[in-house]
Formats: C-alpha cells, structure tokens, sequence
C-alpha cells in the first residue's frame, strides 16, 4: 500500500486549470470536495475529457468545464475513524485491512486524512498506485494555454494540434 498527498482545489475550477495546478505541484490528481466527500481527478482523465470535447461533434459543446460539471473515473473507499486512527498510528493490521478493502471492493483510493497542502490518500500499489506516482508530463501551447496535450498526442512534439503554436512539454 502507499499513500501519497493529492492538491485540493475548488470545484469550479476549469479543466486546464486543474492540469496545471498538477504540473505546478508535480502530482498526477487533484481532489474537489463535494456534498459526498472528496473526489479524484486524474491528469490522465482530465486529458481525455479535453480530447473528447475537442473531438464532439455536439456543436457549440463547451471545452473547458469545471470539475464540478464532471464524474470522476475513480472510486472511493469510505473508511471508518476508528480504521483511519488505526492506520495513522502505524498499526500493520489496519494497513492490510485497508489494503484487502481496497482490492476487494475495486476502489482505486481512501481518504486518510489532511496533509500539509491536500488530502492524504492510500491505494493499493497494484490498483493505482502506479498512476499516482507517475509525474504528469504534458504539453502546453504557448499561444493558449487551455490546449493542453500528452507528448504522445502531439504528432510534431513542438506543435499544438489546435493552433499549430509552439508548445512547452514539462
């Protein structure tokens, strides 16, 4: 099991946004906090949901939604306090509880606790734990910084696929 400390950010927060506060944090999510309890974006999901819109053929259909507006691909495991307080504690129980929870119930993450700028989630190393810790490389243009890209998405590195501008890949 690891866990990792995901940013908080407002859930009217646009989609580009939401990218690049990761890219500034170097995480691969960011969590809102809704009336259910926190939810997890990836960049990987936000990117395709960019690629979606931009490819709809739903005229006029807005590109660049806040995260409000959007489901999250991830599932949630609700922990108890008194599992939380265990874990937190140290206690090697708890972790394989919450780890066999976790695989058990095919939830990608449960919510720790606070960190010191987010939220501290677990996961199961085999689950999600792989996507967590990649750091999120991707590519903006220098002419609009809504049109966010993966390396791989982009044919010419250097070129945005909308505006053919140069982009910057971090």
């Amino acid at each position: 099991m690891a866990d990792l400390e995901v940013p908080i950010v407002s859930d009217d927060i646009e989609i580009s946004a939401a990218l690049t506060e990761m890219m500034r944090a170097r995480r691969p999510a960011v969590v809102i906090i809704r009336q259910t309890g926190p939810a997890l974006f990836t960049s990987d999901q936000l990117l395709d949901e960019l690629q979606q819109r931009r490819e709809s053929p739903v005229p006029h259909r807005p590109l660049n939604v806040s995260l409000a507006e959007l489901e999250p691909r991830t599932v949630r495991l609700n922990l108890a306090s008194d599992t939380v307080g265990a874990l937190l504690l140290g206690h090697s129980a708890a972790k394989r509880g919450i780890e066999a929870a976790l695989t058990s119930s095919g939830a990608h993450y449960a919510v720790v606790g606070p960190g010191a700028g987010g939220l501290r989630i677990v996961t199961a190393l085999d689950r999600f734990g792989d996507v967590l810790f990649q750091t999120p490389m991707m590519c903006v243009c220098k002419t609009d910084p809504t049109h966010i890209w993966r390396p791989s998405d982009l044919s010419d590195h250097g070129t945005c696929k909308v505006d053919d501008s140069a982009v910057d890949c971090s």
